[in-house]
């Protein structure tokens, strides 16, 4: 994952865990899983529309500033970005601190500790339709900054979630009790797609993640859509919402 997490500096961004995987079980959707836990999952998912909140991570100018020279700095090497991130792509953690990230090493880690600390603020509302087409299987429709989420259909039975990136089949149980993360503390699911990868020198691959929950202060339910996708050439493409929503 130290990959995708030094993808989010080069393109000035900052990589922010919204929750704590706590996976007491997790299997391939393709297993013979028809269960009670699954399809408890419904109780996430709006019976009909939701108008939702439209949640961003918020963030202070220091930490922008921060962001801009790294990612300026990285874009003038882009090779040695690549082969750094290669060559460092077995540890575990944060990328370690090199000189050509255009700071020092105090501001680095001013930078990565800034970006811990984060919280979640409303950025705006839209509307978004949970069709149920049959007791298991769901589908969702959204439009506007929402239409990454527009087709995505999530199979409880079969215990899988379709979308335009792909087939997410790797099921996670969430419970996040950190009370500093962006969003709180929350329990719910996640479905995944991990396509990472292993040849040396090899750049494209992508990871994509939907989860549903509750919030356990609010009761309120989260949907977080999460898509990192690098191209042949490097080029990463991120989509990442965070909505929430009346149950």
């Amino acid at each position: 994952m130290k990959y995708i997490y030094v993808l989010f500096i080069a393109a000035g961004l900052v990589f922010i865990s919204f929750y704590k995987l706590q996976a007491q079980q997790q299997y391939p959707g393709n297993a013979d899983i028809f269960n009670t836990d699954l399809l408890s999952a419904k109780e996430y998912i709006p019976e009909t529309s939701r108008n939702v909140d439209i949640m961003v991570l918020g963030s202070n100018r220091r930490l922008q500033e921060l962001a801009a020279r790294i990612k300026e700095s990285i874009g003038k090497d882009p090779q040695w970005y690549r082969e750094y991130v290669n060559a460092n792509a077995g540890s575990s953690g944060p990328l370690p601190y090199n000189y050509k990230f255009g700071v020092s090493e105090a501001e680095y880690n001013e930078f990565l500790e800034a970006g811990t600390k984060l919280q979640m603020v409303k950025s705006g509302e839209s509307a978004v339709d949970f069709k149920w087409i049959s007791d298991s299987v769901v589908q969702i429709s959204a439009a506007g900054e929402l239409s990454d989420l527009n087709g995505i259909e999530i199979d409880l039975a079969g215990n899988r979630v379709k979308t335009s990136f792909g087939t997410l089949d790797i099921y996670s149980e969430i419970n996040n009790t950190d009370s500093n993360s962006p969003v709180g503390p929350w329990t719910g699911v996640q479905w995944k797609l991990e396509n990472i990868p292993s040849a040396p020198g090899s750049v494209s691959g992508a990871v994509v993640k939907l989860a549903l929950g509750r919030l356990t202060k609010s009761g309120r339910g989260i949907l977080y859509f999460n898509v990192k996708e690098v191209s042949p050439e490097g080029k990463l493409r991120r989509v990442d919402k965070v909505l929430f929503y009346d149950l």
